[in-house]
């Protein structure tokens, strides 16, 4: 009944039988070459397992395991869910109350999830999901957010609690209660060979069971999602953000209004990430979306409200700017100093006299932040216009302010509820990270290398010990067949000595042919004998046959339409006993071709074996030789010392010693014939050599070669990166690389006739994180991998202190260290062993190396972890065990592709204060690239923004929302007593380039686009607008990073500054 295994059986029984003409009438009937098996038996076999095989489809699909387990309870009639039923919470404090206006979809209470265990996953949830809004879900790695999602689908069992979804109990009536759900999970399942629109029509028939309006449907769903034109493409010619998209599609698709969407834009990078939102955006109004995500930013953008979860717990739940107020979040002041200007300590005099509870962040070269609550918002106004009149004083280039991100909100929270996860890393302790040596012996390295097999070995002896038993088995069960199969007479010891005889070995009733072409003379046989006649080679073959219990019939037809006519007339015959094929020729030598059956395991063996006796008793005119081979007597080393020096004096020996007369088979393996057993390998050796002298050279060539030509050239640039190329050229014509951290200059590479990367300047100072940001395909990938010595430049050059990509590409390579964006872990050694490893590698000091391994484990929050082999690590861990193999041994330089890709905000955080640790212990300096713009502002001083293989901007985080200043964004939340026309219409009135972004009641998005309007000026009409219309709250941000990013991309951005 195994799947498949009838189907295979019937493939492998109709040819053998086909000599055989079945009727319905005898399907039953045993053909004369099988003991039992018949046509009826396989028929019957691949009917019941369809059968089977469908009941086992129905009858988990109908029935949940967990039924049975349910003990019948009374339960309080709940009569229709009223839309004023709110979230039921501990302390009321910190959830927001729910909307009274929009119907509710799913109600949670008190959901609990226990494993065998004791483990509480899921602890006393409460909470209901609108219609017209999107939930998102913030949690930790492990705080059960996917437990949660998996109850709520039916895919898991509650061990208390409630779940209904449209009023319907998901317990008592799943299909009614998940009819209507589309689940969208992290990691897109779709079928690579199909379109996007039989995908649709798939899942559309398997959720509606109808195919009536599905086409409609799918037209409908296809314009929604912007898919009109890949329809017929097949997905895995679709890009990341498309297939998202699809995957999607098939959650929606069949009437399905509630959707789970668990991360749903993981991995996509800006553009594509926020396609996805707009889309979630433009159909909210009409479905209930509940959804997780570790992107901050996507929970800030697209939450109507959202729901914190620790400790296995829901502990608070509202909407961004509800939680921002009750965890005091405030704002963030980021201001860009002029290259002369007043001390830190002056410009914070000046902030703390103006402003209460302000609190310094972060300090830079050119930048200082400070953030301060939002309750300070009515002293803002006079605070900025007191900035502005004296910034020429204190030495201000430019300032900016942002609202804090939930990043802030979920740590505070974190701390408040007291999450036992360790959240940051203790300040007070003394890190003391040990630097490479230079002087790294060989021996140091090979026993490393020896050490990381041993560990690797003896993780996987079970699977070493069970090969060496089932060998142990086999070869045992094997002998033993043969013992008792094979004539008892024959002992063991004289088994080496026993004639060949294909009955031994399976075949019963052998048969072969010999195909000779009738020559003329026979002459000159192998031994220098002559006859005369006809070609006698075919019946010495046939006599021969006799002594291998074969049978063998001599023909006149050439071996191709032998065998035709031989498979045509009895195909079961020539399949099964047909093991022996040959055919002669004599024009002037005698030829013979030796044919095989492919099926038979020793056809080529008994054949070669047949011909070559033929020979031998054709040479000898004895028809009783026979050809042994043995060294007795002669001595083992004696004769491996003739063959060594030539095989043929070997033979030579042993038949001077042996026999009385030798018969030279006129056979030299080392000669450069046709025929010669070594005409191979020396035809492989010349390929093996060729192909890597061709590689050897190509590789020279191309990192001699530069392709500048090929390049198309750069008319029109910012003025910073022109700048920075000038600084850089200047840099390297007064020969001060040293006094940076790292100088890339004007790399480029060119792919046949596509430029990926072109004429990338830029240059990382010391002590610096550098952000490195672009969308798919910009060119980054490249980037780094010229950078890391991967792939050679077409064009360019880069330095780390005196030491050259091109020049000195081994030295260069042992200051940088890396974090690829796929983990490239060693799976059978724990975070341990494997910085132990990478330590040794590179130098770390014997007596300093476990002292620097166990600091580096609790800097990325590794200690419970370090003695488990990383295959069994998360994708987080897997991510900070990368962060801390790029950072031992002090490189440096780091280069970190998407370090904290998939990492939950609490990981997140305590990895980006490792990373400033670094930084501040080993003196060394960061190359950034992330997806995430939150984290790009929390650790950069700089960044670059690459778009189609060149820098679009470069400069400080303040310095680039100034000079692409976008306007502001204005978030406000009214009350019942807000008349929200009327605001609407006062905003235009008092802004003329102002326009309403997004109107969810009671929260309203307004973006201004004025772009010389101060922002002392915003918050001083913000304040009367407040006070006039009765507002609960506002927040004013500039444009941020990512709106930067997006506007850069796209070419809607103003700025005065080009050349």
């Amino acid at each position: 009944m195994i799947e498949g295994s009838a189907y295979e059986a019937g493939l492998d029984y109709y040819p053998n039988a086909s000599k055989y003409t079945f009727y319905w009438s005898n399907i039953f009937n045993v053909p004369p070459d099988y003991q039992f098996l018949t046509p009826g038996m396989i028929i019957f076999a691949m009917i019941l397992s369809v059968f089977v095989w469908l009941f086992i489809l129905i009858y988990f699909n109908q029935t949940k395991h967990w039924k049975a387990k349910i003990i019948k309870r009374v339960l309080k009639s709940i009569g229709r869910l009223k839309e004023s039923d709110e979230c039921y919470a501990k302390d009321s404090q910190y959830f927001e109350p729910d909307p009274i206006h929009l119907k509710v979809g799913i109600v949670i209470r008190q959901l609990t999830k226990e494993y065998s265990s004791q483990k509480v996953a899921v602890k006393n949830i409460n909470l209901n999901l609108y219609y017209g809004q999107i939930t998102v879900l913030l949690g930790h790695n492990g705080a059960g957010k996917t437990t949660l999602m998996n109850m709520i689908t039916g895919m898991c069992e509650a061990t208390k609690g409630d779940v209904f979804i449209n009023e319907f109990n998901i317990r008592e009536q799943t299909k009614q209660a998940l009819s209507t759900v589309g689940l969208c999970p992290q990691k897109s399942i779709l079928w690579e060979n199909l379109t996007v629109k039989e995908h649709f029509y798939i899942f559309g028939l398997l959720k509606r069971g109808s195919a009536k309006n599905i086409d409609l449907e799918i037209e409908r769903l296809l314009a929604l999602l912007n898919l009109s034109e890949q329809k017929d493409v097949i997905v895995n010619k679709l890009s990341g953000g498309m297939r998202r998209r699809v995957q999607l599609g098939i959650a929606i698709v069949g009437g399905c209004n509630i959707l789970i969407l668990d991360e749903p834009s993981s991995g996509l990078d800006v553009e594509a990430r926020r396609m996805i939102w707009d889309l979630l955006l433009s159909i909210r109004k009409d479905y209930l979306i509940f959804m997780t995500t570790h992107h901050m930013e996507e929970a800030d953008c697209l939450g109507d409200r959202i729901a914190i979860m620790l400790n296995s717990e829901i502990q608070c739940c509202g909407s961004s700017q509800f939680l921002k107020r009750i965890f005091d979040v405030g704002y963030r002041l980021r201001i860009l100093k002029k290259q002369i200007s007043e001390a830190k300590s002056t410009i914070d005099i000046f902030i703390n006299d103006r402003l209460n509870k302000v609190k310094f962040e972060n300090e830079t070269s050119n930048e200082l932040v400070y953030s301060f609550p939002q309750a300070e918002s009515s002293k803002v106004a006079n605070f900025f216009k007191e900035l502005d009149d004296k910034s020429e004083t204190l030495g201000i280039e430019s300032y900016g302010i942002n609202i804090t991100s939930l990043d802030d909100v979920f740590l505070r929270s974190a701390r408040l509820f007291k999450e036992p996860l360790s959240m940051e890393i203790d300040s007070s302790l003394a890190f003391k990270l040990s630097r490479r040596s230079d002087a790294n012996s060989t021996a140091r390295l090979i026993y490393t290398l020896l050490e990381k097999r041993f560990l690797i070995n003896k993780r996987v002896w079970p699977l070493l010990i069970l090969f060496l038993i089932s060998s142990a088995f086999f070869t045992a069960s094997s002998l033993g067949i043969i013992y008792y199969e094979t004539d008892a007479k024959v002992a063991f010891s004289e088994e080496w000595r026993r004639k060949v005889d294909p009955s031994d070995m399976g075949y019963i009733d052998a048969i072969g042919f010999c195909s000779s072409k009738d020559a003329i003379k026979n002459k000159g046989l192998i031994a220098n004998r002559t006859d005369e006649g006809k070609d006698i080679f075919c019946d010495n073959l046939v006599r021969t046959a006799k002594d291998f219990s074969l049978t063998v019939d001599k023909t006149y037809m050439d071996a191709f339409n032998y065998a035709r006519h031989a498979s045509k007339s009895d195909y079961f015959n020539f399949r099964e006993k047909m093991i022996v094929g040959v055919s002669s020729q004599k024009v002037k030598d005698l030829n013979v071709v030796a044919h095989f059956n492919a099926k038979a395991l020793h056809s080529l063996p008994i054949t070669i074996n047949l011909v070559f006796n033929t020979l031998f008793k054709m040479n000898t005119n004895n028809s009783d030789a026979q050809i042994e081979t043995w060294l007795h007597p002669v001595h083992k080393t004696k004769a491996w010392l003739c063959n060594l020096i030539s095989p043929e004096s070997a033979f030579k020996v042993c038949c001077k010693e042996q026999c009385n007369e030798c018969y030279t088979l006129g056979y030299n393996p080392f000669a450069f014939e046709s025929w010669a057993v070594l005409a191979d390998i020396w035809s492989l050796l010349f390929i093996l050599v060729g192909t890597i002298t061709a590689i050897i050279y190509l590789d020279r060539l191309s990192t001699i070669k530069e392709e500048e030509p090929r390049i198309p050239p750069i008319n029109v640039e910012d003025t910073d990166v022109t700048d920075e190329r000038e600084r850089i050229d200047n840099i390297i014509t007064e020969n001060k690389v040293k006094e940076e951290a790292f100088v890339c200059d004007k790399l480029s590479k060119v792919f046949k006739n596509f430029t990926a990367v072109n004429r990338l300047s830029f240059v990382v100072h010391k002590d610096e994180v550098f952000g490195f940001l672009g969308a798919n395909g910009a060119g980054k990938t490249t980037t780094f991998r010229m950078l890391v010595g991967d792939l050679l430049p077409s064009l360019g050059n880069a330095f780390i202190s005196s030491f050259s990509l091109r020049k000195n590409l081994f030295q260069y390579r042992q200051q940088i260290g890396y974090s690829p964006q796929k983990d490239a872990l060693i799976d059978h050694l724990t975070s341990r062993e494997m910085l132990e490893f990478y330590a040794n590698i590179r130098g770390v000091p014997k007596n300093e190396l476990h002292s620097t391994v166990k600091q580096m484990l609790y800097l990325t929050d590794l200690e419970k972890y370090s003695d488990i082999v990383a295959n069994n690590y998360s994708g987080g861990n897997k991510r900070k065990l990368s962060l801390a193999i790029a950072m031992i041994g002090c490189p440096a330089v780091i280069l970190l592709d998407e370090p904290t890709s998939g990492v939950d905000p609490l990981a997140r955080r305590k990895m980006w204060q490792a990373i400033e640790v670094y930084k501040k212990v080993c003196k060394g300096s960061v190359i950034l690239s992330s997806h995430s713009m939150d984290e790009c502002e929390a650790l950069c001083n700089r960044i670059a923004i690459l778009i189609k293989g060149r820098l679009q901007c470069i400069g400080s985080i303040q310095h680039l929302k100034s000079k692409f200043r976008q306007g502001f964004i204005v978030y406000m939340k009214t009350s019942k007593k807000t008349d929200s026309q009327m605001l609407q219409k006062y905003i235009k009135q008092k802004f003329i380039n102002a326009f309403c972004k997004d109107m969810h009641p009671p929260h309203i998005t307004f973006q201004i686009q004025e772009l010389n309007v101060s922002l002392a000026s915003i918050f001083e009409e913000m304040e009367q607008i407040k006070d006039l219309f009765q507002l609960e709250d506002y927040h004013i941000t500039q444009t941020s990073l990512e709106q930067l990013f997006l506007s850069l991309s796209q070419g809607t951005y103003t700025t005065k500054s080009t050349k």
